[in-house]
């Protein structure tokens, strides 16, 4: 493959097409058919985190998530910290790795799976030093919450990237 060529081929869930509202504008995105910057609006929690409206509506967790790494990654100073840039390689480290001529012959065990924090020795590599401070928060932010390491580590990307001064307003 050659690495310069743009195409328009999707993987993962999204390779059949998209089956779902989000997924419609998640391909669409990658397509360049719907903008990814996000809108002023806000979300506002139907319930505490526990109650049973904030757990029948999928976004609520991702709510208290969202504030909760708004503190951490500002810390006192209310600027983007190291924690923030952390997060944000952390989520390059842990998608970068996806082959797509391997994932075509069933050798791919790459690509945005959480494996950078769940495997234990991933982040070990050299190639990793530096972000074992955020990896050791991702997993508590994992426990404390039960989402999925692969989501929290890319919300916790894009969450970074706003966070971040002049960092683009972009949908999550």
């Amino acid at each position: 493959e050659d690495p310069n060529e743009n195409n328009n081929r999707m993987i993962g869930d999204l390779k059949q097409g998209a089956t779902t509202p989000v997924g419609q504008s998640i391909m669409n995105i990658l397509l360049r058919t719907e903008s990814a910057e996000g809108s002023n609006s806000r979300y506002t929690p139907p319930g505490t985190l526990n109650s049973a409206k904030c757990k029948a509506d999928t976004c609520c967790v991702w709510s208290y998530i969202s504030a909760a790494m708004s503190v951490k990654f500002t810390g006192p100073t209310l600027r983007c910290n190291d924690l923030a840039r952390a997060a944000i390689r952390l989520g390059f480290h842990d998608a970068g790795t996806w082959s797509s001529s391997l994932a075509a012959s069933g050798k791919d065990f790459g690509g945005a799976d959480g494996s950078i924090v769940l495997s234990g020795t991933e982040i070990n590599r050299a190639e990793n030093n530096g972000l074992q401070a955020i990896a050791k928060q991702m997993a508590t932010w994992q426990k404390q919450y039960g989402v999925s390491m692969a989501d929290l580590i890319q919300f916790g990307a894009n969450h970074a990237v706003v966070t971040c001064p002049l960092g683009p307003r972009i949908r999550s």
